[in-house]
């Protein structure tokens, strides 16, 4: 079932009206009606608070599964910068040029290098397509999940390694530990070693 479609089914299968709906998620009921004739896109951003009015998973309402409801249970939210970070990544793991997802999106470059940006974000429906270019399940991308340290390349052709902090800040515990541990016995035997020789040339002075 189309995006548009689980929406009016499911508003109607709850007793709600485009009214209700609409105030539970901040539009009016004519923007409402508009999704569901599907003469409006529905941007991924407004995705949260539609599952939590339909009280449906995201997974649920994603495949348009009416059927076979799951109910909302998410602990998570859909951040924009963690999606950015996370649609990069995967686009880059894939190997994927600007030109072939714009292509496979059926989009045009400029809508796509906005996409890229964050200018702009993804309808549900390339939302999708998405998930199914990068082989990543829909809670993956939407909530931004990354298995792995994630390096993104800045305009100037610059790596900067997201876990480079945690890195560093591991190194110097393991070195205050050391220091710890060694550190104070060492100092005391160089400063020992100094007191000896210092002995021995005055006593053959």
């Amino acid at each position: 079932m189309e995006i548009k479609d689980f929406i009016k089914a499911r508003r109607k299968q709850l007793k709600m009206s485009l009214q209700t709906l609409g105030d539970a998620i901040s539009y009016t009921p004519q923007a409402i009606a508009r999704f569901e004739n599907g003469k409006v896109k529905v941007d991924i951003r407004l995705i949260d608070d539609l599952i939590k009015a339909l009280n449906v998973s995201l997974t649920t309402f994603l495949n348009g599964d009416i059927d076979n409801i799951v109910t909302y249970n998410e602990d998570k939210k859909f951040d924009e910068e963690k999606f950015l970070q996370t649609y990069k990544y995967y686009k880059e793991k894939c190997k994927i040029s600007q030109s072939d997802l714009a292509s496979k999106l059926n989009i045009n470059k400029n809508r796509m290098s906005k996409i890229d940006r964050g200018i702009s974000f993804p309808t549900i429906e390339e939302f999708k397509l998405l998930c199914e270019i990068f082989n990543i399940s829909y809670e993956t991308l939407y909530y931004g999940i990354i298995e792995e340290p994630y390096i993104e390349s800045n305009n100037d052709g610059k790596q900067k390694n997201k876990s480079l902090n945690k890195i560093n800040k591991v190194f110097l515990s393991l070195f205050i530990i050391f220091f710890i541990l060694f550190g104070g016995s060492t100092v005391g035997l160089i400063i020992s070693n100094i007191n000896d020789t210092d002995k021995n040339l005055g006593s053959q002075a």
